[in-house]
């Protein structure tokens, strides 16, 4: 028999959609707020390591394989980035770090509660699998899927720098989309002042100048609010999760507009 102390370090405090290295870039001293969208509250304790967490919600080999295979390549994809534009702002991808980027939204998407739903009701036999090979098989097949049909094969990577005082906040189901302009853009904060976007291919010329990808810059605040507010509605909609921010006057002001547009609907 294992004693308590043994069953504690078997414990693994899973994060269930958004990693914690995308987190702490949203922390000040090791802090944040959040606004939980079940309890429609603003919590003034949150931090990268409890956020978005349920032990052992996947297996540890699930575990090792999405630090490993997905998170790790993303994040040094993202120092890469950093360093490209302290160093001009003007870079080449190369198709392993396409890959990275890739995978890591395919992993985002495959990661949510709604998709396991939603192959909860579409198989027979899902439901007779415990609830840590579920979110396994949810997980691992989802990720197959969106590389096996190149979800989004007709985007490309650009990235989008928030000159504004306002910074992004971070919705735990990472990705959402815009339009502007009619052009559809899917967008992922990976930074406060920073995100990451997928822009189609019908527009390349907007983003590629002789084949390297150009810097979008955003400088107008009611922009960006606009975008936080989209944010905000679209982890709102999947009536889980959290979005966080190290601003809580902007949590509180995006909850009080998210409720005037909700009830005038």
């Amino acid at each position: 028999m294992k004693n308590n102390s043994e069953k504690q370090n078997n414990t693994i405090d899973s994060h269930i959609q958004m990693p914690k290295f995308i987190l702490r870039q949203f922390e000040i001293n090791n802090r944040f707020y959040y606004y939980d969208v079940e309890g429609d509250y603003i919590g003034n304790h949150g931090n990268a390591k409890t956020t978005n967490t349920y032990p052992n919600y996947y297996s540890n080999s699930i575990e090792i394989a999405l630090n490993k295979e997905i998170e790790t390549p993303f994040s040094n994809f993202l120092k890469f980035v950093e360093k490209a534009i302290n160093d001009g702002g003007v870079f080449q991808i190369n198709d392993a770090q396409y890959d990275a980027a890739y995978n890591f939204i395919y992993a985002l998407i495959a990661r949510s509660p709604a998709i396991l739903k939603i192959i909860n009701n579409n198989s027979l036999f899902f439901q007779f699998m415990s609830e840590k090979d579920q979110h396994d098989f949810a997980v691992v097949n989802s990720i197959r899927a969106g590389i096996d049909r190149k979800m989004f094969g007709d985007y490309i990577l650009s990235f989008l720098q928030n000159k504004t005082d306002i910074p992004f906040v971070l919705p735990v189901k990472g990705v959402y989309s815009i339009k502007t302009k009619d052009i559809d853009i899917i967008i992922l904060p990976v930074q406060p002042k920073f995100a990451v976007l997928l822009i189609h291919r019908d527009y390349v010329h907007k983003i590629v100048s002789n084949g390297l990808i150009n810097i979008a810059l955003m400088d107008n605040e009611e922009q960006i609010m606009q975008c936080n507010l989209i944010a905000f509605a679209a982890q709102c909609k999947q009536n889980w999760g959290r979005v966080v921010s190290a601003n809580k006057q902007l949590l509180n002001n995006l909850r009080e507009e998210y409720h005037k547009i909700r009830f005038q609907n």
